[in-house]
């Protein structure tokens, strides 16, 4: 049996809770309340939502435009849907309005973007599908989250950001352009982006990808700049590289197999994309100045792993069965210790661009690293049997060849 006093709370805070949202400036609104067919306008802060799928019709309009801060917008489970004259945004931000979340729907069909919130900082957007619009997926500013949503057939990116955002559980497939672009400093987490148009991930500096799996690109899986880190990552059957990171960069515990097929028949994976034959890219990973590259796997990729500028170490690498070399060093001052290549060479001879930017003749070859001052001893182990007595074999920092 409930107490007086119990009693007395439960009915206090009931009281609370209705006070609060009948005060001023509290809104729970239904989205055809403000409107049908689009040119819809949120102007206060407030939770609204969809009670059926809303079909936007009207030429040089958005659907909706939101013009406050602290504004929740559920799609309730239906769609923001684009009829043949709606030919801009599906969701427009407007005027550096911030904390904003719009969750839980389809928006798909819009000239332009599905959601257009590059004026919108500190805002959330959650388990939305955004397709087949003509700009980008989704367009969002500075620290925003983005959680559990896909865009799909986009026109432009699926999914773009300014600096400090995170992407997480998201999948992007198909666009014209990248799957996921970042600005600086983002994290981008467990995310898939395959079959679009230019590279799967990238990021600008600063930034972290965690877990993700690219695949099918036209041009790169992961392109990542400077100063970042790219942690427990598969890339598979992109056109180009599978991995590009640049200078300062940790790279670690990634998985990059059968990407760079572009250089070794003119086109690129499954995307949209030919680039052509490059012969100094199609690597598993390939890395610049002062990067730090362990415990990697590259295998079946045209290259396996290049190092391509100076002051970079490569630590307990793998690279098998690569078209092309396993594993090449062009720059000077850097360190490889532990690493393996097996199976690796030329599958037809090499070309004269071959020969002239990495000058290593007719030859198949499974390391290769030239002008280095700081390298365990390469040791070719190919039908040694026991490696024990092979000179060198037992060297703390042996790279092994086989």
């Amino acid at each position: 049996m409930l107490t007086k006093d119990v009693i007395s709370y439960s009915s206090l805070f009931l009281l609370l809770f209705f006070l609060g949202t009948s005060s001023p400036g509290y809104t729970q609104t239904p989205i055809d309340e403000l409107g049908v067919g689009g040119d819809i306008f949120i102007d206060e802060p407030g939770h609204y939502f969809l009670r059926d799928t809303l079909w936007v019709n009207r030429a040089y309009r958005d659907g909706i435009t939101i013009r406050s801060d602290n504004v929740t917008l559920d799609l309730n489970g239906f769609a923001i849907m684009a009829g043949p004259l709606a030919t801009r945004d599906g969701i427009e931000i407007d005027a550096n309005n911030n904390n904003i979340t719009i969750k839980n729907g389809v928006i798909a069909g819009f000239g332009k973007d599905g959601i257009n919130a590059f004026s919108a900082d500190m805002s959330t957007f959650q388990n939305l599908h955004l397709r087949d619009n003509g700009g980008e997926g989704l367009r969002v500013d500075f620290s925003c989250l983005i959680v559990d949503c896909t865009a799909t057939g986009n026109g432009s990116f699926g999914f773009l950001t300014d600096d400090c955002s995170i992407i997480r559980n998201c999948t992007a497939s198909n666009n014209a352009l990248d799957g996921i672009r970042t600005g600086d400093g983002c994290i981008i987490d467990h995310c898939t982006s395959f079959n679009n148009g230019e590279e799967g991930i990238n990021p600008s500096p600063g930034s972290k990808v965690e877990g993700s799996i690219t695949y099918d690109n036209a041009t790169h899986g992961l392109r990542i700049e400077y100063a970042s880190m790219c942690i427990n990552n598969t890339s598979y059957r992109n056109g180009w590289n599978g991995i590009e990171i640049n200078d300062n960069a940790l790279i670690m515990y990634n998985v990059s197999n059968d990407n760079g097929q572009c250089i070794a028949n003119g086109t690129c994976g499954s995307g949209t994309n030919g680039q052509g034959v490059r012969t100094s890219h199609g690597a598993g990973i390939r890395t610049f100045a002062n990067s730090r590259v362990a415990f990697n796997q590259c295998d079946g990729n045209y290259f396996g792993l290049v190092g391509a500028a100076a002051d970079a170490s490569f630590i307990s690498n793998s690279a098998q069965h690569n078209r092309h070399a396993g594993i090449i060093g062009t720059g000077s001052g850097s360190l490889y210790l532990k690493n393996t290549a097996e199976g690796n060479g030329f599958a037809q001879s090499p070309t004269t661009s071959d020969i002239t930017t990495y000058p290593l003749g007719n030859i198949v070859f499974s390391i290769n690293i030239v002008n280095e001052i700081s390298v365990g001893p390469i040791i070719d182990i190919s039908n040694a049997g026991d490696i024990s007595t092979l000179s060198g074999a037992s060297h703390p920092f042996a790279n092994f060849s086989y």
